[in-house]
């Protein structure tokens, strides 16, 4: 759970073009036995990725990263006041993943989050083929995985990666410019590694995929 919080804290940069190749089953081994602030920086720098503190963020160097994983909790009145450095990330190729309710304009081509009443819990989420998604069984995913109470509505040409049960949207990705954007009502998706079965898929194909992978 430690490593899941540390995830608040900090904005994970992803490397782009490692200079060496990630060992994916020790990382995930790391997650899942990650207790204490040792334990959880061990498991995130194992990975290769950069932990930004959120206060660190506004004048951090991002031109080496392909993108960016910000969580819920992220200070959103900081990330409006750096809305251009965001986009210049995005001209460049890049991607940004917020994981969360989005209530601050401040992601290009990003919807805010709609409240509504909870849906029923009727089944696992629907997923597409999405490269981040690959291989993935819905029955994994936790009940977190996507919100019940809200939903962030597409925007006019959005693909949507991943559906709740009922139908609603729970994640898309948008095109802005050479880079996208991927918005995703539920818990951090790097926060998977802790979990079991096909869900842990998801940290090394989220990272791959903004590295360089298909988009």
């Amino acid at each position: 759970m430690t490593c899941y919080l540390r995830l608040h804290e900090v904005a994970v940069a992803i490397t782009a073009d490692p200079a060496t190749a990630t060992d994916w089953d020790a990382v995930i081994r790391g997650w899942q036995g990650a207790d204490g602030v040792d334990g959880r920086d061990a498991a995130l720098d194992a990975m290769p990725v950069s932990l930004i503190e959120m206060d660190d963020l506004p004048t951090a160097d991002l031109d080496d990263y392909a993108g960016l994983v910000l969580s819920g909790r992220s200070d959103q009145q900081l990330l409006g006041a750096m809305a251009g450095r965001i986009m210049g990330l995005l001209d460049r190729g890049g991607v940004v993943v917020f994981s969360g309710q989005l209530t601050h304009r401040w992601l290009p081509s990003a919807t805010p989050f709609e409240r509504c009443a909870p849906g029923p819990a009727v089944g696992p989420p629907e997923l597409t083929d999405h490269p981040v998604f690959a291989g993935i069984e819905p029955a994994d995913l936790g009940a977190s995985f996507l919100y019940r109470d809200g939903y962030h509505r597409p925007p006019e040409g959005a693909e949507v990666i991943a559906r709740r049960a009922d139908g609603v949207p729970g994640a898309y990705v948008a095109r802005v410019g050479p880079g996208a954007v991927l918005l995703h009502g539920g818990a951090n998706l790097l926060a998977n590694g802790t979990s079991t079965g096909s869900a842990t898929r998801i940290v090394p194909q989220l990272v791959e995929w903004i590295a360089g992978g298909p988009r």
